[in-house]
């Protein structure tokens, strides 16, 4: 069978792709965004259930020097889109990956800092009488918590390290943007 439509393929593989670097702006909350989807009920439930340092860490069974291979959507638009339309770059793998994954601990330190964010706002909001009371006990809502964590795990597990050389060489003026705290912050 012929299809000669198929003459050659390129494969894009991107990592986690998350948000528009500049403006933080995504669709979708899920793998990357899923703790603080998760950690948010959890404060506004029990405000004084705080977060301690590192206690993501801790539920999710990571060392802090684990890494994330995170992307940013526009940068892969970006790459993909030069690929695309440049033929002699066809027929290739390409990586789209970060030339320096985001380390656990750093995520961790920015989902903490605003849960602790979180719990501030719902504080104001409750003295303000805008918020209704805590409906959980504190062991029953840490439990909780960990239970929904726990599924995650495996997810934010350490990343494979990824051959990006093909990328680096097609698109050498669009290098991986590092993603320091402020930066996943936006994100």
């Amino acid at each position: 069978v012929s299809a000669p439509f198929l003459e050659s393929c390129t494969v894009h593989r991107p990592s986690i792709i998350v948000g528009d670097l500049i403006t933080g702006f995504t669709n979708p909350f899920h793998g990357f965004y899923k703790p603080l989807r998760i950690v948010q009920p959890f404060v506004e439930a029990f405000v004084g259930a705080s977060l301690e340092p590192g206690t993501l860490l801790e539920v999710l069974g990571m060392n802090g020097t684990d890494a994330k291979n995170l992307v940013p959507a526009d940068w892969v638009s970006a790459v993909m889109t030069r690929i695309v339309g440049d033929r002699s770059l066809h027929g290739r793998t390409y990586h789209i990956t970060s030339t320096r994954p985001t380390p656990t601990g750093t995520l961790c330190r920015v989902f903490e800092g605003l849960a602790a964010e979180m719990a501030r706002e719902v504080t104001a909001e409750r003295a303000a009488g805008s918020a209704r009371a805590a409906a959980f006990d504190p062991a029953t809502l840490l439990r909780l918590f960990e239970d929904q964590m726990h599924v995650y795990r495996a997810y934010w597990s350490d990343d494979p390290r990824f051959d990006s050389t093909q990328c680096t060489a097609a698109v050498p003026d669009l290098p991986s943007p590092d993603l320091d705290e402020a930066t996943i912050r936006r994100l």
